[in-house]
C-alpha cells in the first residue's frame, strides 16, 4: 500500500514539474505598449520569460527601434528600444526561443506612435509707431520627421482661446498692421503632421502696441520764393517748406498746415517770421523796405472801343483807360494791366477780368459764333484705281476726303473736289494735288510706261476715234397689259366704223343713185 502511494505521489510531482515547461512553451502574451511620441527615445519592457531570446517574426517594428533581450535575476527581459520617427499604429509578433531554437513563448505587441509636439518660441512683444513696418514670428521645431504648418490668430486681449483667424496668415512670420493706435495680441497655432497624424500646440501671445509718434522739432527746409517786401505787404509763403522731425526718428516735409506770423509786414528792415506747427516753432528772415506807393483801388474810366467779337478772336483793349487810386493819389493808365481771358472761346456775354497790381475789376464783351470754315483736308480713302500707264486719265472714283472745320468738326466728302494733274504723263511715282474749298492735300500714284501700239497697215484708213454714245434717259416702263387693252379698243372702234360705212354704201348702190340718196337725206 505504501509503495503504491509513493509511486502515485512521484508521478504527480513529475507532472507538476513538467507542467510549467509545457505552459511556457505554448504561452502567448498580448502586450499593449500604449502611446509614445515620435522623436523621443524609448526603452519599453515588453515582457519577461524564464529564459530565451526574443525576435520579431511578424508585423512591423517602428523605424529606428529594435527588440533587445537582457538576462536578469528575474529571467529574460525583452525590451523595445530606439527612437521612432514616423507616427502610426504598429503591431508586431515576438518569438521567444531557447538556445536550441525551441519555441518558448509568443508575444503579440501593439504600439501607437504619435507626432511629436512642436516646440514653439514666439518673438518678443513689440512697441511701435503709426505706419511702422512690424513683423512678428515663431520658431518651431520637432524631433521627428513630421512637417510643420502655421495659422495666426489675433485677439484684442491677452488670450489664446477666443482669437480670430487672420486670412492668409499661414507662415512662421506675420506682418502686422500698424495703421491704428492701440494694442493687439497675436498667437500662432503650430501643427506637426507626421504620416497622416497631427499634433497641434499654441504659442503664447505676442503683444503689438502702436502709438502715435511725437513731434520733436521743426525747421525751415525751403525758403519762400518772395524774400523782399514793402511795408504793408502781406507775407507770401509760396514755396515755404518745413521739416518736421518725430520721436520715432522719422521726418516729414510739409508745405502747408502750419501758421506764420506776422502775416502783414508793417516794419521796415530785416524781420523774422515765426513758423508754428503742433506746438513747435522756427523762424526765417525777410527784408522789408519802405513803402513807395500802394494801389488801393482801380476803376474803369472808359471801356475798350471793341466790345463785340466772334469766337476765337483775341481781346483788343484799345481805348481802355483805368484810374488807379494809391496811397499817394490817383492817375490814369492805358497800359500796364492784364486781362483774362485773352482769347474769347465761348459764345454769349463774357466777363473780362482786368488786373492791375493786386487789384482787379471787370467789363463785359459780347462773343458771336465763329463762321464755320474748312481748316484742313486729307485723303481718308484712296481712289479705287491706283495703277496707271503714262497718258492715262486720272480716275478718282472711290476717293473720300476727310474735311476738318475750324470748329473741330470733321466730315467726309466724296465729290466737289478737284485733282491735278488729270492726265498722268510721267512714269514712276506721281504726286496728285487735291483741292477743296481753298485747302489742298496730296497723294501718290504709280504710273507705268505706256504700252507700245501696233502700227496699222498703210492702205487702211485711219479709224475714226470712237465717239461716246450719248446716254438716253430711259422712258418709264408702260405696263404691257394696259397698252394692249387700249390698242384692242381702238381697233374694234375702227372696224365698226368701217363696217357701218360699207353697209351704207351697199344700201345706196342697191336702191337709188347717189343723188337720190342725197335728196332723200335733205328732205329728212
Amino acid at each position: 500500500m505504501n509503495k503504491r502511494f509513493l509511486s502515485l505521489l512521484l508521478i504527480i510531482l513529475l507532472l507538476c514539474a513538467a507542467a510549467p515547461c509545457t505552459a511556457l512553451a505554448d504561452n502567448t502574451i498580448i502586450a499593449n505598449l500604449g502611446k509614445v511620441p515620435a522623436g523621443r527615445y524609448m526603452d519599453q519592457l515588453i515582457g519577461t520569460t524564464a529564459t530565451g531570446t526574443a525576435s520579431c517574426v511578424g508585423g512591423t517594428l517602428p523605424a529606428g527601434c529594435s527588440v533587445v533581450t537582457e538576462m536578469k535575476s528575474s529571467g529574460a527581459c525583452h525590451y523595445l528600444r530606439g527612437t521612432p520617427m514616423s507616427a502610426g499604429v504598429y503591431e508586431f509578433t515576438l518569438s521567444v526561443k531557447d538556445d536550441s531554437s525551441a519555441q518558448l513563448a509568443t508575444l503579440t505587441c501593439s504600439l501607437t506612435v504619435t507626432p511629436a509636439e512642436p516646440s514653439v518660441i514666439p518673438s518678443d512683444n513689440v512697441s511701435c509707431f503709426l505706419g511702422d513696418a512690424v513683423t512678428i514670428n515663431v520658431k518651431a521645431t520637432v524631433p521627428d520627421s513630421g512637417s510643420l504648418s502655421y495659422r495666426w490668430f489675433t485677439c484684442p486681449y491677452n488670450s489664446t482661446t477666443n482669437g480670430t483667424f487672420i486670412e492668409g496668415a499661414t507662415g512662421s512670420s506675420l506682418q502686422v498692421s500698424t495703421s491704428a493706435v492701440g494694442s493687439n495680441f497675436y498667437y500662432c497655432e503650430v501643427t506637426n503632421t507626421n504620416n497622416g497624424s497631427a499634433t497641434t500646440v499654441l504659442s503664447s501671445t505676442i503683444q503689438v502696441s502702436v502709438s502715435e509718434p511725437v513731434l520733436s522739432s521743426i525747421s525751415v527746409s525751403s525758403m519762400p520764393a518772395a524774400k523782399e517786401y514793402k511795408v504793408g505787404d502781406r507775407l507770401n509763403t509760396a514755396g515755404l517748406e518745413i521739416l518736421a522731425r518725430y520721436s520715432n526718428g522719422t521726418s516729414v516735409v510739409l508745405s502747408s498746415g502750419f501758421d506764420v506770423s506776422p502775416s502783414t509786414l508793417n516794419t521796415a528792415g530785416t524781420q523774422n517770421i515765426t513758423v508754428s506747427y503742433m506746438g513747435k516753432t522756427c523762424t526765417f528772415p525777410v527784408l522789408v523796405e519802405e513803402a513807395e506807393q500802394v494801389v488801393e483801388s482801380i476803376l474803369i474810366v472808359s471801356e475798350p472801343t471793341k466790345l463785340e467779337y466772334t469766337v476765337g478772336e483775341w481781346l483788343d483793349t484799345s481805348g481802355l483807360k483805368l484810374r488807379i487810386q494809391t496811397n499817394k493819389g490817383s492817375f490814369d493808365v492805358t497800359t500796364g494791366f492784364s486781362c483774362y481771358p485773352n482769347i474769347l472761346e465761348k459764345e454769349g456775354r463774357q466777363e473780362i477780368t482786368l488786373n492791375y497790381g493786386s487789384k482787379s475789376t471787370s467789363f463785359v464783351v459780347n462773343v458771336l459764333p465763329a463762321e464755320e470754315k474748312v481748316e484742313s483736308i486729307s485723303v481718308k480713302t484712296m481712289p479705287t484705281k491706283l495703277s496707271y500707264s503714262a497718258g492715262d486719265k486720272l480716275d478718282t472714283s472711290g476717293m473720300v476726303l476727310e474735311v476738318t472745320m475750324n470748329t473741330g468738326k470733321t466730315e467726309e466728302v466724296r465729290a466737289g473736289f478737284s485733282c491735278t494733274p488729270t492726265i498722268l504723263e510721267k512714269e514712276g511715282r506721281q504726286q496728285i494735288t487735291v483741292s477743296y474749298m481753298g485747302k489742298t492735300c496730296t497723294f501718290e500714284l504709280a504710273v507705268s510706261a505706256a504700252p507700245e501700239k501696233t502700227p496699222a497697215p498703210e492702205e487702211s484708213a485711219e479709224p475714226a476715234e470712237p465717239t461716246e454714245t450719248p446716254q438716253v434717259t430711259p422712258k418709264p416702263d408702260i405696263p404691257r397689259e394696259k397698252h394692249t387693252g387700249t390698242l384692242v379698243v381702238v381697233i374694234v372702234i375702227a372696224a365698226a366704223v368701217a363696217l357701218a360705212a360699207l353697209g351704207a354704201y351697199v344700201f345706196v348702190m342697191k336702191h337709188d343713185s347717189i343723188q337720190q340718196f342725197l335728196d332723200r337725206f335733205r328732205k329728212k
